[in-house]
């Protein structure tokens, strides 16, 4: 049977064979593994990289139809952010058919990149494909900014208005030095910019809004940086002008950052759209507020060095918090930064995992929990299925997920 995949494959699709044996030999990752078959290796048409998410995204040539049922996936080994090798297993899945035809593999070393195809054969069996070493196939990875430059180039846009309560002020002058007079282009740009991170493409649910207003207000609450709200078909976004002042005797750097951070966070709030039971508090919060910092992680809103500083002090927390019923139950149901730093790190297993993340409040029609979205996304997963096993969590996904996390952060030194 596996001959005649092949022949199949050559004939019908026009794969290309790559590297035979142990390409990790002397690269420090694990050696080849058994079941390697005659099947061929799916031929990407291109490969994309996006710097500001950090994915690598190959897009495979067309799907001859008689094959479709066969082919599973991609097994993938590369160089995560914290500098480790990991193999994850990116399968094709029903429930995600926008990404059938690319895979995005989270990364900010593209050229460390090997993969393999999984196939079924006619005994229901996986077989897989020879090794190939993306840097062989001679195709040229271009960087691509790929919600403004591609997923969501033509979404619509909303009717922008301005309201600036400190026109001529310090703060007000610091404010337009980082988004623009007026801002509309910048708030465009960045629209774009949390939508691809957020979603496949403009097909995908995300909210289409009809008047966008830009406030530059005090919030009149010292603990209020920023925020979103709305009244009738006006979506409003305010920059607190308390927030800007702190950040007048800090480097224009610094301060860009964290504007363009905060920017960040309250537009994914402008295209949440979600289904969530909100009596169930805590996972309700981890998805929206953990979400947009999930969101502004991935957009380059945070530092290096303040990614690490935070994410250590989560994992530093006890796994279960339930004397104090006004805290979550949980670390990684922490809202903002805890949650939304563990959000963003599992994408290690799946670059598209925040999209599917976001996708998955339409499947799952009510319940929906962090637990169930991350079972659905990871229920072909081997690796993750593995992962949680070696933590002794097997019926426990989200707690072995976030041990596994903890010493991924422990270990992790990062010097800017």
């Amino acid at each position: 049977m596996k001959k005649t995949l092949y022949i199949f494959a050559l004939v019908l699709w026009g794969l290309v064979a790559c590297d035979d044996g142990d390409p990790f030999n002397g690269q420090g990752m694990r050696p080849s593994v058994p079941g390697v078959s005659d099947a061929q290796i799916v031929e990407v048409e291109k490969a994309q990289y996006e710097p500001t998410y950090k994915e690598l995204y190959l897009h495979w040539k067309p799907v001859a139809e008689e094959l479709k049922a066969s082919f599973l996936g991609t097994e993938v080994t590369f160089t995560t952010y914290s500098g480790k090798p990991l193999t994850t297993n990116i399968m094709r899945d029903k429930n995600f058919p926008q990404g059938y035809e690319r895979i995005a593999v989270a990364t900010n070393d593209p050229s460390s990149v090997i993969y393999r195809s999984i196939w079924r054969n006619e005994d229901g069996e996986q077989i897989f494909s020879d090794y190939c070493k993306l840097k062989d196939l001679g195709l040229e990875i271009k960087n691509v900014n790929v919600g403004p430059e591609e997923t969501f180039k033509t979404m619509h846009m909303p009717e922008w208005k301005e309201t600036n309560d400190f026109t001529g002020t310090p703060e007000s002058d610091l404010y337009y030095n980082v988004v623009g007079t007026p801002p509309y282009g910048y708030y465009e740009n960045s629209l774009k910019t949390v939508c691809g991170a957020m979603w496949f493409n403009e097909n995908d649910p995300y909210r289409e809004l009809v008047e966008m207003d830009c406030w530059f207000k005090k919030t009149n609450d010292a603990g209020i940086v920023a925020y979103v709200t709305g009244s009738g078909n006006t979506t409003i976004i305010c920059i607190g002008q308390e927030a800007v002042h702190k950040l007048l005797t800090s480097p224009i750097g610094d301060a860009r950052q964290e504007i363009s951070g905060v920017c960040y966070h309250e537009l994914t709030h402008t295209m949440q759209v979600n289904n969530l039971n909100a009596g169930d508090d805590f996972n309700k919060y981890c998805f929206v507020e953990g979400g947009a910092d999930a969101s502004r992680l991935i957009c380059g809103g945070f530092t290096e060095s303040e990614r690490l500083t935070r994410a250590k002090k989560a994992v530093a927390l006890a796994e279960d918090q339930t004397a104090d019923p006004k805290k979550a139950p949980h670390p990684w149901l922490e809202q903002y930064d805890p949650s939304g730093f563990f959000i963003a790190w599992l994408r290690r297993y799946d670059g598209d995992f925040w999209r599917k993340f976001n996708y998955s409040s339409q499947l799952i029609a009510s319940g929906w929990t962090f637990e169930a979205a991350v079972k659905l996304i990871f229920a072909d997963n081997t690796t993750v299925a593995a992962d949680i096993e070696a933590e002794n969590c097997k019926s426990d996904i989200l707690r072995g997920l976030w041990r596994v996390y903890k010493k991924d952060v422990e270990s992790e030194q990062i010097s800017e």
